[in-house]
């Protein structure tokens, strides 16, 4: 199942609190109106009520912890320029500066090849 939409988090949230805030009963409306493939599971509605009580907030927050690095511009250019200059070589040899699984993940995601 897809991750739900805004307008449809909203909807969650109105009618949560409009049927006296039970899951069950809020589950059942919600089926009547979205169609019983595309309305949220139980612990999906529990969970979007949960977060909009502690935060006020509909709104997927920016997953804590530190950043990757690996994928910076730098190192973009570097295996950008390294795959131009020679793009018979294997990643292994592309890695002399940067980890393998950074080049990989730059040929991939930014790159596309």
């Amino acid at each position: 199942m897809a991750p739900l939409t805004m307008e449809q988090r909203v909807l969650v949230i109105n009618t949560h609190y409009r049927c006296g805030k039970s899951v069950a009963v809020t589950i059942r409306e919600l089926r009547e109106v979205m169609g019983r493939g595309e309305a949220p599971t139980a612990a999906a509605v529990r969970e979007i009520v949960r977060k909009f009580e502690t935060t006020y907030s509909l709104l997927d927050q920016k997953p804590s912890g530190r950043p990757r690095e690996s994928r910076s511009e730098v190192n973009r250019e570097i295996v950008f320029d390294n795959v131009l200059a020679s793009p018979n070589k294997s990643v292994q040899r592309h890695v002399q500066q940067l980890s393998t699984g950074t080049v990989y993940r730059i040929l991939h995601n930014d790159l596309h090849l």
